[in-house]
């Protein structure tokens, strides 16, 4: 396998954190288009490949960024293999919505999720300053849940019946952690 040029921004023991690139828009769409990757995420629509670019597309200087995403990249593999990052950043009030797609299936389960995400909450936490981040699972997405709990994420609200999937009402669950409950914890 050809060795791409690192781009790494965060570096991890098994995964690094890129810049998401335009040349990996048809990938980042199959990983959000999958259709066992959607069945229980925010973006049950299809998403093209322009609507993605337009995305990726750099901003005005003049315009507020309320997202940031990263490409999770495989160290040993040398592969892409998902996405993470922040939405919703509210800069006044330093809060924002995290979430992160393993988008290769062969990937789920191996504590990936954990790591990218680690890396996510102390570069938003560290480096961007925010005080809290956010995100919400439903029900039956329990590897999702369980990445949460491994991160020790508190457990802060449930919103009974939120989602409707194949003819069933699930309850989403919402998660939050603190900037200094995170550092005392990792003090521990």
């Amino acid at each position: 396998m050809e060795k791409k040029v690192s781009l790494t921004f965060i570096a991890g023991e098994n995964v690094e954190l890129w810049a998401p690139s335009v040349e990996n828009v048809e990938l980042y769409a199959k990983w959000i288009n999958l259709p066992s990757g959607r069945l229980y995420s925010r973006t049950p629509l299809p998403q093209s490949i322009s609507q993605l670019k337009k995305i990726l597309e750099p901003q005005s200087e003049d315009s507020i960024k309320t997202s940031i995403y990263f490409e999770i990249y495989h160290k040993k593999d040398m592969k892409s293999i998902g996405i993470v990052g922040l939405s919703d950043i509210n800069w006044l009030n330093r809060n924002a919505h995290f979430f992160v797609n393993i988008g290769e299936p062969e990937y789920w389960g191996k504590g990936l999720a954990v790591e990218s995400l680690k890396l996510l909450i102390i570069y938003s936490f560290e480096d961007l300053n925010l005080h809290k981040l956010y995100t919400g699972v439903f029900t039956p997405n329990k590897q999702s849940i369980r990445v949460l709990e491994k991160l020790g994420l508190i457990h802060e609200a449930t919103l009974k019946e939120e989602m409707y999937v194949d003819g069933t009402y699930y309850d989403a669950l919402k998660y939050r952690v603190f900037k200094k409950e995170w550092f005392e914890r990792m003090e521990k």
